[in-house]
């Protein structure tokens, strides 16, 4: 046996970072991430024909129901719940679990990697909308605010969707019920129960803005939207307890390679 001693977790998380880069960006999935973030930028195009006020609405409407109901957590689904579910898949799971490195290692380092990528899309997504849009912001720091929710509550879906992934082989199913069921319909029931979900917060980070279109008081309840400080409290906060489930849990699951022949 040898005396070498294990490598510690961030020796061993830089090798699983460029590693996990390498994968997503040479997969399917960094093809399928440019196509859904190309969206936006091309509806920006018909916008940039409508008269002033009718742009300005429509930024809106696609920041509250495009990025943030639907692009975030698609994305953040994506690279989530395949951080474990890839390896998995792939059958390297139970070969990467008996090298002597920390599992959390392989864990971060494939989540800041998703995190790196995801946010780069989303902001650079997001950018060419606006620009595309030519629309006048419906207030002074309403570009930054897009900003700061799109790219604070990315990590949060990212790490509810990782803890997924490293709980079931369901994760996909379960994160798309999740994020397009669950959160939907708790959005709708009056009272304080809406803002149990990600998405409350996340457009909570817009901050008070302008909509004859579609019902404001609808999306926020009577109460309107949490402050600026709370959101950012609460989506910090479930980053770091997926985060920290996710990790704890992985160490604790038992991974069996694949048998691909019979006996």
């Amino acid at each position: 046996m040898s005396d070498a001693p294990r490598p510690g977790f961030l020796r061993a998380l830089a090798p699983c970072f460029t590693r996990a880069l390498h994968t997503f960006l040479a997969g399917r999935k960094a093809v399928v991430l440019v196509l859904i973030l190309a969206v936006p930028p091309l509806l920006a195009l018909p916008i940039s024909a409508r008269p002033e006020e009718t742009r300005s609405e429509a930024v809106v409407a696609v920041l509250v129901f495009l990025y943030l109901g639907f692009l975030l957590p698609v994305v953040g689904l994506l690279f989530g719940s395949g951080i474990v579910l890839d390896e998995l898949g792939s059958g390297a799971l139970p070969y990467l679990f008996t090298r002597p490195s920390p599992r959390s290692a392989l864990f971060f380092g494939k989540w800041a990697a998703a995190l790196l990528l995801g946010a780069a899309g989303l902001s650079a997504s997001l950018a060419g909308f606006l620009q595309l849009a030519k629309a006048p912001p419906p207030g002074e720091q309403f570009v930054r605010h897009a900003f700061l929710a799109v790219l604070a509550a990315y990590p949060a879906y990212l790490s509810l969707f990782a803890l997924l992934g490293a709980f079931t082989r369901w994760a996909l199913l379960g994160g798309f019920f999740y994020a397009f069921g669950l959160e939907g319909f708790l959005g709708t029931i009056p009272g304080m129960v809406r803002r149990i979900t990600v998405l409350f917060y996340a457009r909570s980070l817009l901050g008070e803005f302008p909509a004859k279109r579609f019902d404001v008081e609808f999306i926020f309840g009577p109460d309107g939207p949490a402050t600026r400080a709370t959101s950012l409290l609460v989506l910090g906060g479930a980053l770091v307890v997926f985060l920290a489930a996710g990790a704890v849990f992985l160490s604790f699951r038992q991974f069996t390679p694949r048998n691909t022949g019979r006996e």
